[in-house]
């Protein structure tokens, strides 16, 4: 029998390790052949990150026969490693790599790749069920397999690879579905899984469709970008839906460009939402949203929210730049229509995540930040998730034809999404932008630390309740606002917080200079040496916030006193939110009591009327917060829990100096009013508002 091993690496196993469907749907498609089910031996898939010699020692020296690699941006490096390795050990192994990390389109691949003998265009199952029927016949004839490309024959004068004929893609999909084919195995894969580590979530890539009409610069969904979209059968999706819900699967990615774009995909919605009342899973199901058919999207958004299935409104806004999202290909940004969608999120009550990408052609520091204090204009406070622009090497804007017109300038590094574990014994790369037609490397560092920066206090709570007073009542734009802080709070040499702002800025600098190729994107913390884990600039800032909040908030009177003057509301506004930020010194068993003088809740509830100033009123506010997170999954518990100090700071920092898409309500405490964690006493106000 023929040793069949295939590779998929998830992103950060140590936190949310994935099911391979890869594996599942290339061997049930290969076991459509008699010939096929006898004679190949599916290895065990490779879904963790390691070097090769640990990956391979589960096989017990068995020889492969044939590999397969599944290739993104956050593994890429690692199979290829894994393939150099493997040609070595084993030298007849067929060696086949797929998805969107693979650069068919530079014709020296395999030069700087001599391992690979073939590279797989678009769907992966016709092609590769073929390769395995020529190594199991011992004839191995690639050219002969439509959909791939190959390395140069020897002796071709250009040296060039070659293509085979057109990909041959599945237009329809079998009834039966691959991961119930395999339930015995994934359910013996899950629970030794959860046995080796109970706390790490387990998570599934599910498909109910494949392909996207759409056509961004920046995305290159599976090499099938721009085109008709191929759905799963609907009854084989649900019948998936109760095997992922029954088997306790925690995170479900739904692995499709426009969820919600289909009228179908609210009943898949319906479903989902049925198991999980049912079987309570699973506990987090990521989609992306459909581009146009905003109004279904945010129906279905609030029906997963009801239901526990996610705990945000994603907003792919991208940019609220025009000629930014010009270039990315994307369309204008109707300022009316984002109101009208953004209000309708509000009306749900459900917290809204703007997704952002900086450093786009035509993007500069000024644009990009004015998209960020521009979504505070329009009321967007609960999360700003902003990503580097990130260059897929098939994706349009990695042509040389873009690149030339925008004068792009990229590097390749080891990006936050490909090295969080300091302990991880291999590394991925990913290609951003850091320089185009409209702005500099220079540029590029103040796009990224200033945004970053501006997220840090805003979304986790530090400045965003004194700059929504201070636009309200006194009507100091946000981005008059958070330009004010760095420029004379974080910019001077004379403060201790310019030192935690350049510690920032010059590793960025430096992680994009040309002499940052081993750098790492994210930072360790220098006050915990011994810190399993690396955060990202913001990440950064929120640490050092925390750890000073008093430091933090005089350095902040100081600035704004001299910029606006002195007056009671500001005094008051700024102990308020200090003492609404949970720092390291909070003790759930304690709790904090806070006294105002003015009803800051109200204000804060109400923020139709313009020029308001809050009613002067004696309120005290006892805090009870035992838990944080977005599922309410970080218990407050570290003073009680820790044996040292050193202790309790790395507990504190796990539970609250969280990762994007997980902060709502983590470290700072967004809604209030009503909370069961809120004890509410007032002086001189009408008893049934306490």
């Amino acid at each position: 029998m023929k040793n069949v091993l295939i590779s998929v690496p998830a992103n950060n196993p140590r936190y949310v390790i994935y099911l391979p469907t890869i594996w599942a749907n290339l061997k049930t498609f290969a076991d459509k052949s008699d010939t096929l089910r006898a004679e190949i031996n599916w290895l065990d898939p490779i879904i963790g990150k390691d070097v090769p010699e640990k990956l391979l020692a589960p096989y017990g020296g068995q020889e492969i026969h044939v590999l397969g690699l599944s290739c993104y941006s956050w593994n890429a490096h690692t199979n290829m490693v894994l393939a150099e390795y493997i040609r070595e050990k084993y030298p007849n192994c067929v060696i086949v790599a797929g998805g969107p990390h693979l650069d068919y389109k530079n014709t020296d691949i395999f030069a700087e790749h001599p391992y690979l003998d073939a590279i797989v265009l678009k769907d992966g199952e016709i092609p590769f069920k073929m390769i395995l029927e020529q190594v199991v016949d011992g004839k191995v004839d690639l050219d002969a397999v439509p959909g791939l490309v190959l390395p140069p024959r020897e002796g071709d004068d250009d040296g060039k690879h070659r293509m085979t004929e057109k990909p041959s893609l599945p237009q329809t999909f079998d009834e039966e579905s691959p991961w119930l084919k395999h339930a015995a195995f994934f359910e013996n894969m899950i629970a030794e899984l959860k046995a080796a580590d109970p706390q790490r979530f387990i998570g599934i890539p599910w498909e109910i469709d494949r392909g996207c009409p759409y056509a961004c610069v920046f995305c290159d969904w599976g090499s099938n970008t721009g085109s008709s979209i191929r759905n799963i059968p609907l009854e084989r999706v649900k019948k998936e839906v109760q095997w992922i819900s029954k088997n306790g699967i925690q995170v479900c990615f739904i692995t499709v460009a426009n969820f919600g774009i289909d009228k179908r995909d609210e009943e898949i919605l319906d479903a989902l939402i049925d198991a999980k009342h049912k079987y309570g899973y699973p506990n987090v199901f990521i989609w992306n949203n459909a581009k146009m058919n905003v109004d279904r999207v945010v129906s279905m958004n609030e029906r997963a929210f009801r239901a526990g299935l996610v705990n945000n409104h994603v907003l792919s806004v991208q940019h609220l730049n025009d000629e930014v999202l010009k270039t990315m290909n994307r369309a204008p940004v109707s300022r009316h229509r984002l109101m009208s969608v953004i209000n309708e999120i509000k009306e749900t009550k459900i917290p809204c995540v703007a997704q952002l990408i900086f450093g786009a052609p035509n993007d500069s520091p000024e644009r990009f930040l004015g998209s960020l204090t521009g979504l505070m204009e329009m009321g967007v406070h609960d999360e700003y998730v902003a990503y580097p622009f990130d260059v897929i090497p098939n994706s349009p804007a990695a042509q040389p034809s873009f690149q030339k017109q925008w004068q792009v300038e990229t590097v390749t590094r080891i990006g936050a999404v490909n090295k969080r574990d300091p302990n991880l014994a291999v590394h991925d790369y990913s290609t951003i932008i850091v320089a185009t037609n409209s702005y500099n490397r220079q540029d590029f560092v103040d796009m990224y630390v200033h945004g970053r920066l501006i997220i840090a206090l805003h979304n986790n709570g530090f400045t965003q309740l004194v700059s929504r007073y201070l636009r309200r009542s006194k009507g100091i734009a946000y981005k008059d606002f958070y330009n004010l802080l760095i420029e004379k709070m974080f910019k001077p040499g004379d403060e201790y917080w310019n030192t935690v702002y350049d510690r920032c800025y010059s590793h960025i600098a430096d992680f994009i200079s040309d002499e940052g190729t081993d750098m790492v994107e994210a930072l360790p913390i220098e006050d915990m040496p011994h810190f399993d884990y690396y955060v990202n600039v913001e990440e950064y800032f929120h640490f050092k916030f925390a750890n000073g909040v008093r430091e933090f908030y005089e350095a902040l009177a100081r600035v704004l006193m001299a910029e606006y003057g002195t007056w009671d509301e500001l005094q008051s506004i700024l102990k308020y939110a200090e003492n609404m930020i949970v720092d390291p010194s909070y003790d759930r068993r304690i709790g904090r009591r806070v006294q105002t003088d003015y009803d800051w809740e109200h204000y804060f509830l109400d923020e139709n009327e313009d020029r308001a100033e809050p009613k002067s009123s004696k309120i005290d506010v006892m805090l009870r917060h035992q838990v944080s997170g977005s599922r309410s999954q970080f218990r407050l518990d570290w003073i009680e829990s820790s044996n040292s100090e050193e202790d309790a700071l790395e507990n504190f920092t796990r539970r609250i100096v969280g990762k994007h898409y997980e902060r709502v309500e983590r470290g700072y405490f967004k809604s209030l009013y009503g909370s069961s964690s809120i004890d509410r006493f007032t002086k001189g106000l009408d008893s049934r508002s306490a």
